[in-house]
């Protein structure tokens, strides 16, 4: 590593081993590390290195969107708009737009597994914005819910809200088990029924006879 300082020149003694100034000039020297090797760097080079390493991930999520859309897996499609809203988030950028997108994937793989009407539900803690506040609790249609959007919440802050399904009584889940046991339940209710009456009827007779 050449020890000299970014912007004076002035060797630094001992090489710094993270960012700190220069005993000199006073700039901020950061450490850019490639493989084994580090070398001393400005402020200015460590924030256009940053910004490329974003433009690259982000760019990164977007090709994984595409990818993802057009296979129909709207999990790996949700997983990478979340990200992208993530880093907005943190960069302190609206990040809505690309948030509405992360939940609309949700909608879209459940109302292709068969669910009609969705709940939304909140973490349930000291996180959950005042937006998604307002709507905790609210059922939709998953076809209301595609067109209303209620989440995210207004202002949300990422706040790990999601939506759940509800299943009625009366129309359950595509290939519910819960489905099979009812019918199976009633159909040994109604054999159960009937052997009971066959007896009572064959003791009836039995007393006749005798």
């Amino acid at each position: 590593m050449n020890p000299e300082c970014p912007y004076c020149g002035v060797v630094q003694d001992p090489p710094p081993q993270r960012r700190r100034k220069c005993r000199d000039c006073g700039q901020t020297i950061y450490i850019q590390k490639e493989g084994n090797r580090k070398s001393l760097i400005t402020e200015q080079q460590h924030e256009k290195m940053q910004r490329q390493a974003r433009d690259q991930y982000w760019k990164e999520l977007s090709q994984q969107v595409r990818r993802s859309v057009e296979a129909g897996d709207w999990e790996a499609a949700r997983q990478a708009y979340w990200s992208q809203a993530s880093v907005l988030f943190a960069e302190g950028k609206d990040n809505r737009r690309v948030l509405e997108e992360a939940f609309r994937c949700d909608l879209r793989r459940m109302q292709e597994a068969g669910v009609a009407q969705v709940e939304v539900s909140s973490s349930g803690d000291e996180r959950v914005c005042a937006g998604c506040r307002t709507v905790n609790g609210k059922r939709f249609t998953v076809v209301d819910a595609l067109s209303l959007m209620p989440l995210p919440g207004d202002g949300c802050e990422m706040c790990r809200c999601v939506y759940t399904a509800v299943f009625s009584s009366s129309r359950p889940p595509r290939g519910s088990v819960g489905m099979k046991q009812s019918e199976s339940s009633t159909s040994v209710g109604c054999a159960s029924m009937i052997a009971l009456t066959l007896i009572v009827v064959a003791l009836a007779v039995l007393a006749v006879v005798t």
